[in-house]
Formats: structure tokens, sequence, C-alpha cells
């Protein structure tokens, strides 16, 4: 009889564990049409961590799997963290409490993220009052020559930051940029996306109008 409880209690305290690290699980089929591709994204909190799965597949063939942990997500608060400009002033999270703020994780050698920067200012920055709104583009283990470079090869109508420690985006996602996450006036995720297209800017853009006007409600 003892055994049998033993057993019993063990079960239910994995079955327990298992609730808590399992929070969500869900699938999102996105077709690609030219070229005969679906991918389906599994997603998955575990301890905390949201996971991307993200499968490739062809005529029902999976082809790659490529796995995103995001560390922070909507619903949580930012971590603190600090950053350089090009021109070398130190940004801290602190100063953009009270405010809409953007923050995209970009590299040197990614293509999506020049795109994306070259259309933030004129379709985002210039939309909103500097004092309420911030866009912050950070280089994921950048320096200051970079930095500049990036902004002058994206077109970028706006100062870049970079962080030389490598040690900011981790605290917010892994695997490839750009990562952006739309951020509330009180530090909230509200939205977050990784990669970049048209269709995925637009989205951006709507969900940066819907939480700066939350964020501003009389």
């Amino acid at each position: 009889m003892k055994r049998r409880l033993l057993s019993l209690f063990f079960a239910l305290t994995v079955l327990a564990v298992n609730a808590q690290n399992v929070v969500s699980r869900d699938t999102i089929r996105k077709p690609d049409d030219r070229w005969n591709f679906t991918t389906v994204r599994t997603t998955l909190v575990k301890d905390g961590v949201r996971i991307w799965n993200d499968t490739i597949y062809k005529d029902n063939v999976p082809l790659s799997t490529t796995t995103t942990n995001w560390f922070t997500y909507e619903g949580k608060k930012i971590p603190e963290f600090v950053v350089l400009s090009e021109s070398l002033k130190t940004l801290n999270s602190d100063e953009l409490k009270g405010k809409t703020v953007v923050i995209s994780f970009w590299i040197k050698t990614c293509g999506p993220c020049l795109k994306e920067l070259g259309r933030v200012g004129p379709e985002i920055i210039d939309k909103y009052p500097a004092e309420k709104f911030a866009f912050i583009a950070i280089g994921h283990g950048e320096n200051e020559k970079t930095a500049k470079y990036f902004q002058e090869r994206s077109g970028a109508t706006f100062e870049l930051y970079f962080d030389p420690t490598g040690k900011v985006m981790p605290m917010f996602a892994d695997n490839g940029c750009p990562k952006v996450f739309v951020i509330d006036s009180n530090g909230i995720v509200r939205y977050t996306e990784s990669g970049y297209n048209d269709a995925k800017f637009d989205m951006l853009k709507k969900k940066i109008k819907e939480v700066f006007d939350n964020s501003n409600k009389e």
C-alpha cells in the first residue's frame, strides 16, 4: 500500500510540473503558394520560455525545422539593459519609461534588417511624437563602426544603437534577426515578430498604432 501511495504521489507531482511548464501549445499553418511550401509553427511555453518550432513542408514532406526561444514576449516586462548609440551616447532602458517603444535587433549580415530599417523612419518614427515614442534598433554584438555603416547602407533616417557585449538580445530571444518587440508605456511587451516581409511590416505598423493609442488614452 505504501509503495502504491508513493507511486501515485510521484505521478501527480510529474503531472503538476508538466502543467506548470506547458502553458500553451498551438499550431499555425502558413502556405506559400509560390513554391508549394507550407510552414507549420508549433508554439510551446515551457519554464517561462516561449518556443517556436517552424517546420517547412513541401508536398506534406518535412524539409527542415527552425527553433526560436523567446525569453521576453507578450505580457512580460522587458529586462533592464544598456546600449550605445552611433555617437557613443549611453541609453539605459529606464530612460524609455512612459513611452511606447519598439526594439528591433539587427546584425550587419542581415539583409531583411536593412529593408526593415530603411522603412522605419518615414513609415513609423515620423508618425509619432518623440516625447511619447521611441524606436530603438540594436546591433547584436556590433560596434560603432558597423552601426554607422549599417545606418548608411540601410538608408535609415535615425541613429542606430549597438550592444558590443552581445548580452542584450539573449535576454529577449535567440536565433536570428530581425527580432521586433512592441512595448507599452508601462514596459510590458504587447507584440513580437521574427523576420521581415511586407505583410509583417504592415502588421507591425498596425500593432504599434494599437499599443500607442492604448497607452495614450485620456
